[in-house]
């Protein structure tokens, strides 16, 4: 390992969280699931995803990597997410001698990938967010979600760029409760 700290190597250190898993793992792979998740398990993940990007945006940061094989879960009971890879996109594509990027742009691509990683952990489906699935995914979060979790889905997903904001997710009731 010395000679590793002598080189041009990037090393990335995390804590270890025995048991957990990946989102992906846990709720996308293996199609052993035959029906949705309990909408309670949903707003619990709305809950920290909102926080967690909420503390990363009000940093003036961006996550890049909210996928479902980033994230990970510990817990079965009231399961708590940890964002893995965070900041490594900022590390890798830094480069001092340019001006500072707007991360407004990133920061909207985060909201957005919040509505597709929720129509996917809900249908517990890895293909539920594909162009072609996307508008029946759509339809089986009206007629089994609330109209609170489907605006969420929807309105991230068909917002102009820019104009959806953070403070959408926060207003709803179950993530007022969470964030308190």
């Amino acid at each position: 390992l010395p000679p590793l700290f002598f080189s041009a190597a990037v090393v990335f250190v995390y804590d270890y969280l025995p048991g957990a898993e990946t989102l992906d793992s846990r709720h996308l792979q293996g199609g052993r699931h035959a029906r949705a998740l309990p909408e309670s398990l949903l707003w619990d993940y709305i809950v920290q995803l909102a926080a967690a990007v909420r503390a990363v945006h009000t940093a003036g940061l961006a996550l890049y990597t909210l996928d479902s094989t980033k994230i990970l879960v510990t817990g079965s009971g009231s399961p708590r997410l940890f964002m893995n890879c965070a900041g490594i996109m900022d590390i890798l594509t830094f480069d001092s001698t340019s001006t500072p990027v707007d991360p407004t742009l990133q920061q909207q691509q985060d909201l957005v990938g919040i509505g597709q990683l929720l129509v996917g952990v809900a249908l517990q489906s890895p293909t539920a967010t594909q162009p072609e699935n996307f508008h029946q995914s759509l339809e089986y979060l009206t007629s089994h979600f609330s109209p609170d979790l489907h605006h969420i889905v929807q309105y991230s997903e068909t917002s102009e760029q820019g104009t959806f904001k953070l403070s959408f997710i926060q207003r709803c009731p179950y993530v007022q409760r969470g964030l308190t």
